[in-house]
């Protein structure tokens, strides 16, 4: 007589053999009924939240076999960012919470440095549209009146940095000897900041602040 419990209980078998025949794994003989199956003996392991989900949310109409196990199979109806992002979910979200996701930006084409870290994502990304955000200072920076469009078609990063965009360390050449005629390459002057002469513009200048007049000896 046969031993094992597919033998008799195959009549029964509500998986149409789809789990194969190792009742055991999941039945009992206590009661043949509220069979529980250990999840960590499937490719796909529960974890975090998935732990308390209903067996039937994933497998529709008993059907155990082929279940999708990618994220974005079961999630794509609750994507808010209808499909920009791609789907591979779990690059931002986990298992423990769906809300609340964390994106490691070194993973984008645009890397964030400086002072960009704590940046609200909103700030950059308006209406949570992500694909196609502009990289270039300009997009975000709009050119200060201060500049009176003198570096139109210069690039913001070659005076300021991300660590801090105010003070801006000028690094092109300066339109007017600034070294006191002696030179020195801006040796008197190497000091000073660009709004210690410029205090309104970059087309006025005045030398009050160290000099008496503006016609210094």
């Amino acid at each position: 007589t046969a031993s094992n419990c597919f033998a008799c209980h195959q009549n029964n078998d509500s998986h149409n053999g789809t789990l194969g025949q190792d009742c055991a794994a999941c039945h009992s003989t206590q009661t043949w009924a509220g069979g529980r199956f250990d999840h960590n003996l499937a490719i796909f392991k529960l974890t975090g939240a998935h732990v308390n989900v209903l067996c039937v949310k994933c497998h529709t109409t008993n059907v155990f076999k082929g279940t999708a196990s990618t994220c974005f199979a079961c999630h794509q109806q609750n994507d808010s960012h209808k499909g920009t992002l791609g789907q591979d979910c779990a690059a931002c979200h986990s298992t423990q919470t769906w809300a609340g996701a964390t994106f490691d930006h070194n993973l984008a084409a645009f890397k964030l440095t400086g002072t960009h870290t704590t940046v609200l994502c909103a700030k950059c990304h308006i209406n949570n549209v992500f694909k196609g955000t502009p990289q270039i200072c300009s997009s975000c920076h709009s050119d200060p009146a201060f500049h009176l469009g003198l570096f139109k078609g210069q690039v913001c990063s070659t005076c300021h940095t991300t660590i801090k965009w105010s003070p801006a360390t000028f690094t092109l050449a300066h339109p007017q000897p600034i070294d006191g005629g002696d030179g020195g390459n801006g040796v008197r002057h190497g000091g000073a900041a660009c709004r210690d002469c410029h205090t309104v513009n970059l087309m006025t200048a005045t030398c009050t602040k160290c000099h008496r007049n503006n016609n210094p000896g």
